[in-house]
């Protein structure tokens, strides 16, 4: 969702579901059994939230762990997106060392402990062994050249349920600015700010 406004740098941030969207994926118009985007993401019957359709992943082990899967979806340009979408963990997940969730970044997004670039960043999410949920955020004030993360506090994830996920990025409004923003919302709730 793009808020389509440019924001003043003391404003409230846009709560996730306002805004106009501006990308929608409805699992129900694919056939089940299809891949969705690249191998191992499914499209699979009756695993949505209310039966419906999902995308539903296999991780694989391997030596370096699951092989990565993303994918680009082009936005028009905008100061603030929200990312939402339904997480759903499996009875019997395998928490093991954490793993990554989706995200949103620039067309010169930073990743993989890169060096800091004008205009490069990424916002993502990840889940850690003992059922927590973190942000993951390459910015240009980071301390840690592989990304800043900030645990939601008191919160742990719960096998067996769904959690409605909105991500929310707002870039600075000017170069030399510092009012961008991140936030992390779970269920309508803000966790990370």
């Amino acid at each position: 969702r793009h808020d389509g406004a440019l924001p003043s740098p003391d404003a409230g941030v846009v709560p996730p579901g306002t805004g106009r969207v501006v990308w929608s994926q409805n699992f129900e118009s694919l056939a089940a059994g299809a891949v969705w985007r690249r191998d191992p993401v499914r499209v699979t019957d009756g695993c949505g939230p209310g039966g419906s359709r999902c995308a539903r992943v296999s991780y694989v082990s391997g030596p370096t762990g699951t092989p990565v899967i993303e994918f680009y979806e082009p936005l028009p340009p905008g100061l603030a997106y929200t990312l939402s979408y339904d997480v759903f963990f499996e009875p019997g997940w395998e928490w093991v060392m954490g793993g990554k969730l989706p995200g949103l970044g620039p067309d010169n997004h930073t990743t993989g402990c890169d060096a800091i670039e004008a205009d490069g960043w990424s916002a993502r999410l990840m889940w850690g062994g003992v059922r927590e949920i973190r942000t993951y955020l390459y910015h240009q004030d980071r301390r840690n050249p592989c990304g800043d993360v900030r645990n939601a506090p008191m919160f742990a994830l719960t096998p067996d349920r769904w959690y409605a996920i909105s991500i929310y990025v707002r870039v600075n409004t000017a170069g030399d600015r510092d009012d961008g923003a991140a936030e992390l919302w779970i269920d309508g709730q803000k966790r990370v700010d």
